[in-house]
């Protein structure tokens, strides 16, 4: 298993964008920690998953992570793919970006996060 490190790029200025790719059999991606003023999360998974289950995984703690819902109640767990690109459903502090089993797995992930509005 390898830890693929999440790359931050800026977005419009109005949040971050996190770009993890090759995720590949048995490895997950670097845990990204969100600020307070961080808000709202979207997920765009996309590559051949080739047999692996994808899941999304998060933690208030960092100790504990766990299938995260997106923001229509639904496990973000993958066994297959087709462009992916929901909001995330729960506040949480960390997320990351798991492959388990499979061969040939090939897959990328963006994490874009928006920033609260000052008033």
């Amino acid at each position: 298993m390898a830890v693929i490190p999440f790359v931050k790029h800026q977005w419009n200025g109005d949040g971050d964008l996190y770009k993890v790719e090759t995720i590949t059999a048995g490895d997950e991606s670097s845990v990204l920690t969100f600020p307070e003023w961080q808000v709202d999360i979207s997920v765009h998974i996309y590559g051949t998953v080739g047999g692996s289950t994808i899941t999304v995984q998060g933690s208030l703690v960092g100790s504990q992570f766990n299938v995260v819902d997106d923001a229509y109640g639904t496990a973000m767990s993958y066994t297959a793919l087709t462009n992916v690109l929901k909001p995330v459903g729960p506040a949480l502090s960390m997320l990351k970006i798991v492959s388990t089993g499979g061969a040939g797995v090939d897959v990328d992930a963006d994490v874009k996060v928006v920033r609260k509005r000052q008033p």
